[in-house]
């Protein structure tokens, strides 16, 4: 998982911070970094995809495409994108549980 080792480097981060930051452990965060297998939760995937904003396949070599090109429409879609982005994997997931209730709502004229 050189790729991760290298996404983390790039922020300075040490192993014990990534792992704070995606619900993990230091040493889980070792193990994943020192070993050629991909053996480990879609979850935690998941969460080192989001953090580093890079896709999935691109963690596991499948492709070279690193980045993930939304198209933002209008200033108001920049500004949500900006605040999820500065949020903490736990509150992501909060966030988007309240807005599947918001939009799960009857829609007023």
């Amino acid at each position: 998982m050189n790729r991760i080792r290298e996404l983390r480097k790039e922020k300075r981060m040490t192993q014990a911070q990534l792992g704070d930051m995606v619900h993990a452990s230091q040493q889980t965060i070792s193990k994943i970094e020192g070993s050629a297998r991909n053996d480990f939760s879609c979850d935690l995937l998941t969460a080192l995809a989001d953090y580093f904003e890079v896709s999935t396949d691109y963690i596991l070599r499948r492709n070279d495409e690193r980045r993930i090109v939304f198209p933002v429409e209008s200033d108001e879609q920049a500004a949500l994108l900006a605040f999820y982005k500065r949020l903490h994997t736990y509150d992501r997931k909060i966030l988007l549980h309240m807005l599947e209730d918001l939009a799960s709502r009857p829609q007023e004229p």
